[in-house]
C-alpha cells in the first residue's frame, strides 16, 4: 500500500494514523511532526523537497523504527540530523543544506549513497556497509566505526579530498572503486593530492576501476611532481574504465596501463571536443604499446555522461 502527498503549499501536520501502513512518499510540502503517530510496520519512506521541523531527526527515529529504506532527498531544515534506525538497510540521502554534522547509526545497514556538501563532522556507524556512493566536497572529520569498515565491496568517491578518503576507507575486501573530483573545484590549490601508489597501498585487490576527469588530472598533477616513483600494480584489476580529460599526458596514460594485469580490459573514453585527429593518434599508440590488452573506446562530454562506446577500432579511419 503506498500513500503519497503531493501538496505545494504548506502543510503543518503529518498525522498519517495507518498503523498497518509499509511504504511512504511524501512530497512537497513543509511538514511539522507534532503529533506524529508511530508507524511500527512502515518498512519505506520517501521524503522529497520537504521542509522538515525535526531538525535532529529525532521523530523519524522514534516513530519509523522498522524502517528498512530510507530515501531523503532535498529535506531542509536540518541542523545535526542523526539516524538511527537498527533495521535500515538502504538509505540514499541528498542533503540540501549545510547541517553541522551528519550521523548514521544502523548496524544493519548495507547499502549507502550520501550526497552532501561541507559538515563539520560525518559519523557512520554502519559495520556491515558493503556499497559506498559518497559525494562531499571537503569533510573536516569522518567517524567509521571506530576504524575500517570491513565490508566494504564497491566504493564511489567524489570529493576534492580523496586522498584523506581513501585511506580512511580502503581495505582489502574492496573490488570497484570509481573516483572523481567535482570539475568546478578540481584545480583546487587547497585539495588534497592522491597518487596511483596511494590507490594501490589503500585498495589493493580491486577488480574493476573507474577514474573520472577530475581524478585523472588529480592522478596525473601528482604524477608530473613525484615523478614515476616504486613499481607498483593493481594484480586482481580485470577492468579499468577512464574518463580522459581534453588535455593529457601520454607518459602518465602509459604508466596507468602499466599497472594493469597484462589482459585487463580497458575502457577508454575520451572528450568529446578532442580533435578526431588526436583520438585516432592516441588509439593507435595505445594498441601498439599494449598489444594484450582488450580495448574498448568511447566518447565522453559534461557530466561524464558517455556518447557510445565500441570495441575493436575507432569507427574513424586511422
Amino acid at each position: 500500500m503506498r500513500r503519497a502527498y503531493s501538496k505545494k503549499s504548506e502543510q503543518k501536520d503529518f498525522l498519517c494514523a495507518g498503523g498497518n501502513l509499509l511504504h511512504l512518499v511524501v512530497r512537497n510540502a513543509w511538514l511539522s511532526v507534532e503529533g506524529l503517530k508511530p508507524m511500527p510496520k512502515l518498512t519505506t519512506l520517501t521524503l522529497e523537497f520537504i521542509r522538515l521541523d525535526d531538525e535532529h531527526l529525532v521523530k523519524v527515529n522514534e516513530c519509523f523504527p522498522s524502517l528498512q529504506v530510507l530515501n531523503l532527498n532535498g529535506v531542509g531544515g536540518l541542523k545535526e540530523p542523526k539516524i538511527h534506525l537498527p533495521q535500515l538497510r538502504v538509505c540514499h540521502w541528498t542533503v540540501s543544506n549545510f547541517p553541522l554534522s551528519l550521523a548514521i547509526h544502523a548496524p544493519n545497514l548495507t547499502e549507502l549513497k550520501l550526497q552532501c556538501v561541507e559538515p563539520k563532522i560525518l559519523v557512520l556507524e554502519t559495520p556491515l556497509l558493503s556499497h559506498l556512493d559518497l559525494k562531499i566536497r571537503k569533510p573536516d572529520r569522518v567517524n567509521s566505526n571506530g576504524g575500517k569498515l570491513s565490508d566494504l565491496k564497491s566504493v564511489s568517491l567524489e570529493s576534492s579530498y580523496l586522498y584523506s578518503l581513501t585511506q580512511l576507507l580502503g581495505n582489502k575486501s574492496v573490488e570497484r572503486l570509481e573516483l572523481d573530483v567535482p570539475q568546478c573545484i578540481e584545480s583546487d590549490e587547497l585539495s588534497e593530492n592522491v597518487t596511483a601508489m596511494d590507490l594501490v597501498n589503500a585498495f589493493p585487490n580491486i577488480h574493476d576501476l573507474t577514474l573520472g576527469p577530475g581524478a585523472w588530472i588529480k592522478l596525473e598533477k601528482s604524477f608530473g611532481c613525484n615523478g614515476i616513483g616504486p613499481r607498483c600494480e593493481f594484480r586482481n584489476l580485470k577492468k579499468l574504465t577512464v574518463h580522459l580529460p581534453l588535455y593529457y599526458d601520454f607518459t602518465f596514460i602509459s604508466y596507468m596501463l602499466n599497472l594493469c594485469a597484462p589482459f585487463s580490459e580497458v575502457i577508454l573514453l575520451m572528450h568529446g571536443d578532442v580533435p578526431t585527429a588526436a583520438k585516432n593518434h592516441i588509439i593507435s599508440r595505445c594498441k601498439s604499446n599494449f598489444p594484450k590488452i582488450r580495448w574498448r573506446w568511447g566518447m565522453w562530454r559534461k557530466s561524464c555522461e558517455i556518447s557510445w562506446i565500441c570495441e575493436g577500432d575507432w569507427p574513424f579511419s586511422l
